[in-house]
């Protein structure tokens, strides 16, 4: 399991290992200094998107190291076409239910 919030934290859970203290097994600060908006995990429970509310997602392993940033779009430019990634801001996203990539 993943929680994330304001704290600017993503926490991932894993019960079956968890001793009597309850603590989370990781803590990621995958954008500094930004609040989480979504996490979302992949069918397969492999792959984690976090999205805080910025032009940019990360995809991080169950493990929580950083598989991905997505590229930030030129927010100048007036042709959308001449840009990849996001020029806005990106509030939320998930999986496909079928394809796990």
């Amino acid at each position: 399991m993943a929680t994330g919030g304001l704290d600017y934290h993503v926490r991932l859970w894993d019960f079956h290992g968890m001793n009597k203290n309850m603590n989370s097994f990781r803590i990621i600060e995958p954008f500094t200094g930004n609040t989480m908006r979504t996490l979302s995990f992949n069918t397969t429970g492999t792959h984690l998107m976090v999205i805080n509310g910025n032009k940019q997602i990360t995809f991080l392993d169950k493990d929580g190291a950083r598989n991905l940033l997505t590229v930030k779009g030129y927010m100048y430019v007036k042709d959308l076409n001449l840009t990849k990634g996001h020029t806005n801001t990106v509030y939320d996203g998930q999986f496909h239910p079928f394809n796990h990539n």
